[in-house]
C-alpha cells in the first residue's frame, strides 16, 4: 500500500513577520508539513511549477496574501486557475483585506476560503488550526496522520 504524502504548505507573503506568524504557529500546533515561501505571485507560481514538473512530489495548499509587489494575489489567482497542470491548487487567503470586492474576486477564482487577519498571531493561529482540521478531514488517506 502506498504510503500517504504530507501536503507542502506554500506561504506566499512578502511580510517576513506573517511568514513566521504562520511558521510559529503550526510549530505550535504540532504541524510538521514541509513549508516553502513565496514574496510575490512570481516567486509562488515558479515554485508550484517546480513542484508540479518533480516526479514523487508533495501535492501544496497555498495561504496567500493578496497585497504583494511585482504580482499581488489576484493576478497570482488569475494566472493559477489559468494553468491546467496547476488549476487544482487548493488555496486560502489570508490577509489584511476587508475589502468586499477582494473577497468577492478571490472567490470568484474558487478560493477554498477567505481569512482576514485582524489581531496578527491570533487571527493566524485559528487559521492555522483551521487548515489542520481541513486537511483532515478533505484530505484522508493523502496526508500521514503524524504530519498533522
Amino acid at each position: 500500500m502506498k504510503q500517504p504524502q504530507e501536503i507542502t504548505l506554500l506561504i506566499v507573503d512578502d511580510d517576513d513577520i506573517g511568514v513566521a506568524s504562520v511558521q510559529r504557529a503550526m510549530r505550535k500546533l504540532g504541524m510538521s508539513n514541509p513549508v516553502r515561501v513565496g514574496r510575490n505571485g512570481l516567486e509562488a507560481l515558479e515554485q508550484l511549477q517546480v513542484l508540479n514538473d518533480t516526479p514523487g512530489r508533495n501535492p501544496c495548499l497555498v495561504l496567500l496574501d493578496l497585497n504583494m509587489p511585482r504580482m499581488n494575489g489576484l493576478e497570482f489567482l488569475a494566472e493559477l486557475r489559468s494553468r491546467p497542470e496547476l488549476a487544482h491548487t487548493i488555496v486560502f487567503v489570508l490577509t489584511t483585506s476587508e475589502d468586499p470586492a477582494d473577497v468577492a474576486n478571490s472567490n470568484r477564482y474558487n478560493v477554498a476560503g477567505y481569512v482576514v487577519k485582524k489581531n496578527a498571531y491570533q487571527s493566524v493561529l485559528a487559521t492555522v488550526e483551521m487548515l489542520q482540521h481541513y486537511l483532515r478531514i478533505a484530505c484522508p488517506g493523502v496526508i500521514a496522520p503524524s504530519a498533522i
